[in-house]
């Protein structure tokens, strides 16, 4: 769910194709009125195993720590623009590096037909955006204390 901007919906077509998805919804601009409200937002993610995360205005978005924060496991494909970013986030969240949305693609097939190697490697996931989280918390708690 977001917006088709930067050739989202196009560039994931092999995700769409696959129709791995129970929805996925493209809107033409920020805040559309067609988008979710909230709670069905949240409903969908409480139901989701993978979200993909392509980028945003920055080389992150924010869809990817909605992701983490959901238990979900997020799909960024490296770029030039977010390569130092997915760096210093993997030093806390092991990621896997993909290279295209095809490559999510074969990801995702591959974990879901593999229950048991998919959860250990959700749980490592959840369990790295927990402890980077918490570390992230306390940091800016002794900032603004200071």
């Amino acid at each position: 769910f977001g917006t088709d901007w930067n050739g989202r919906s196009e560039a994931m077509t092999p995700l769409r194709e696959a129709k791995l998805w129970n929805r996925c919804e493209f809107y033409s601009q920020w805040n559309d009125p067609a988008a979710l409200k909230k709670e069905e937002y949240l409903a969908a993610l409480a139901n989701t195993v993978f979200i993909p995360c392509p980028e945003g205005v920055n080389a992150e978005t924010f869809r990817f720590y909605e992701a983490l924060q959901a238990g979900c496991i997020p799909l960024v494909v490296k770029s030039k623009r977010n390569e130092a970013w997915l760096k210093w986030v993997s030093k806390y969240i092991p990621l896997m590096t993909l290279t295209s949305w095809e490559d999510a693609l074969r990801v995702m097939v591959t974990l879901l037909t593999k229950p048991e190697t998919l959860e250990i490697y959700r749980s490592q996931v959840i369990r790295g955006w927990m402890t980077w989280s918490a570390t992230l918390q306390e940091q800016a708690s002794q900032w603004l204390n200071a």
